[in-house]
């Protein structure tokens, strides 16, 4: 989450929020998107995916898509929360991630008290492996155990050997509710993911929620499945490598494979590539799209289209 104290100027200027009438005052945002050359956007050659600018006219122009009111509603049938969301991820998409941490919840805030296996792992050796990252949606995200230091150093996996938590990780948390901006928050408490090593972590698709005042334990159990290539045509064969291609290789350095993060980097970069921009959920080093935008929010939905029905798999 953003703390209300701690707002990037450019942030503090687009909303008011009154906690009596709970009315949320929304300030149009003018933002200017970089021009560059798209296929150059991710440090790649990525001029497959390009489209010319007759297929943009054309989707622009086409009356198929002229209504779009599930997937990217037109602005005058939202409300003021949502248009102060949109306007909240543009700028947050326009800011460089390492500028976005101090404007969350730091961790020494955030964790009161961390034990692995009975040591502290706040401070003290086990605290370096400890890792931050940025997600659009929930802000600063902070990984245990991920097998890298915070510079994505290896680092050896600490592993639990015995159930309980008093052999595995115990956290008491602050989550400085307090600190809320109400009008972009829906809910109180951390949300947490469960994943391997090296794999990009998706805590709103894959993740479940904690709520604040409780004690919340979770067990696991590890199942491993290894596919038989028995006709030899060698299309079961483990690469847990992400494609270079592959846009959280590029900008989050991740380093296994996962379906999630494939489709969502399928989705990304196609996006770019087709409209100049792509959805603030897809790390593109620029500013995303502006989904109220009714040329852009029409590429967009054919994009999307495309994607699920298999046409670009």
């Amino acid at each position: 989450m953003i703390k209300n104290n701690r707002l990037p100027n450019e942030l503090s200027d687009v909303f008011t929020s009154n906690e009596t009438s709970q009315k949320v005052k929304y300030t149009e945002i003018n933002i200017t998107r970089d021009n560059k050359d798209k296929t150059e956007g991710y440090g790649f050659d990525y001029s497959e995916y390009a489209a010319d600018e007759q297929t943009k006219e054309n989707l622009e122009n086409n009356d198929d898509y002229a209504e779009i009111s599930e997937e990217y509603p037109d602005k005058s049938d939202v409300g003021e929360s949502t248009k102060l969301r949109q306007a909240v991820d543009l700028l947050i998409g326009s800011v460089d991630v390492r500028q976005l941490y101090d404007n969350g919840h730091s961790m020494e805030d955030l964790i009161k008290s961390c034990s692995w296996k009975g040591l502290n792992c706040k401070n003290g050796k086990i605290s370096k492996h400890w890792t931050q990252s940025w997600n659009y949606k929930y802000g600063n995200c902070y990984t245990f155990n991920n097998g890298v230091d915070k510079d994505k150093n290896p680092m050896r996996i600490l592993k639990a050997s015995k159930p309980g938590p008093s052999h595995g990780l115990t956290l008491q948390l602050d989550i400085e509710q307090s600190l809320y901006i109400g009008a972009l928050t829906q809910g109180a408490g951390v949300r947490v993911t469960l994943h391997e090593q090296g794999v990009m972590p998706f805590p709103y698709e894959d993740g479940f929620s904690v709520a604040p005042g409780m004690a919340t334990s979770v067990g696991l159990r590890k199942v491993m499945i290894k596919r038989l290539d028995g006709f030899n045509r060698r299309d079961c064969l483990t690469d847990p490598t992400p494609s270079k291609k592959n846009i959280y290789r590029i900008f989050s350095n991740i380093t296994n494979y996962s379906q999630q993060a494939c489709l969502n980097s399928c989705l990304g970069k196609t996006q770019w590539f087709t409209c100049g921009c792509s959805e603030s959920a897809y790390p593109s080093g620029n500013i995303p799209c502006d989904a109220f935008n009714t040329k852009e929010s029409k590429i967009l939905l054919h994009v999307v289209n495309n994607i699920y029905s298999g046409s670009m798999l």
